[in-house]
């Protein structure tokens, strides 16, 4: 019997680990085979213009589901710095990237909003979205904490060695793996998302 599949709309190697750790976590998609998108001859990259990360996420979703034909689960997700109008919100990834790195886009935050600071607080927001054939499932989860100006850590990626989550003295790097799981923006998202699955989708698809 073949199994059923979904596409994990995801190049980051660190993001797929965690969906999949997800996946499993919160028992949905039990039955199927979790594909990444190296598995798939996909040509171009999907639009992320997007004004929310909810948006961002759907585009990703729908271009990977048109080019593929298979259930594919999506994220955006960033960071928004308190008392900041959405900075850098959406274009997290893109302010990253134009300024040289994660350190650089520290260092650059620390620059407009915090100079006599020893940590900016901030909120990080994961938007997730399911789409196939016939549904299409929207879910959020967010996390506040602060971004410190030096980095701690060695585990996570991303901003994980600049991020304190709020009730704690650890960055997201310096915690055990399953600590930081269960702390994450994309734990509540897909706590969200486990909520939001109709039973139809229970029937059909668990």
């Amino acid at each position: 019997m073949l199994k059923k599949k979904i596409l994990i709309g995801t190049g980051n190697e660190g993001k797929f680990k965690e969906f999949k750790f997800y996946i499993e976590y919160f028992k949905i998609f039990k039955h199927f085979k979790i594909l990444d998108l190296s598995s798939q001859d996909i040509r171009g990259e999907p639009n992320e213009n997007g004004d929310t990360f909810e948006s961002n996420a759907s585009s990703k979703s729908s271009f990977y589901f048109k080019k593929t034909k298979i259930p594919t689960l999506s994220d955006d997700s960033g960071f928004i710095i308190k008392n900041s109008i959405d900075f850098p919100g959406v274009k997290t990834a893109r302010f990253t990237i134009e300024q040289g790195g994660i350190k650089k886009a520290v260092n650059h935050i620390y620059k407009k909003y915090g100079l006599e600071c020893n940590a900016i607080p901030a909120t990080f927001f994961c938007s997730l979205n399911y789409l196939d054939k016939d549904n299409e499932i929207s879910a959020n989860g967010m996390v506040e904490g602060k971004i410190i100006k030096n980095k701690r850590g060695h585990n996570g990626f991303g901003f994980d060695p600049f991020f304190v989550p709020k009730g704690h003295k650890k960055t997201f790097a310096e915690m055990e793996k399953i600590e930081k799981l269960i702390l994450s923006h994309r734990y509540f998202a897909f706590l969200d998302f486990k909520k939001k699955i109709s039973q139809i989708l229970l029937d059909n698809l668990l």
